[in-house]
């Protein structure tokens, strides 16, 4: 279970499973959880903390990203 205080876990509703379906057929990829952390990154307009930025560029090149 995540337990910080600023974390927010976003439900893979409607909204976010049509986003997803949208985003991988674009991109051409499959990694539904990748394409949900770009979803809910684009429609809070925040930048997503990652140690492997590849995939998701793959799925938005203009993703703010901060490498640890």
């Amino acid at each position: 279970m995540i337990q910080h205080d600023r974390t927010e876990v976003v439900p893979l509703d409607e909204f976010y499973a049509q986003a997803v379906g949208l985003l991988l057929a674009q991109s051409g990829t499959s990694d539904i959880a990748d394409a949900h952390v770009v979803a809910c990154a684009r429609r809070r307009g925040q930048a997503v903390i990652t140690s492997d930025p590849f995939d998701l560029r793959r799925l938005d090149p203009k993703l703010r990203l901060i490498r640890v």
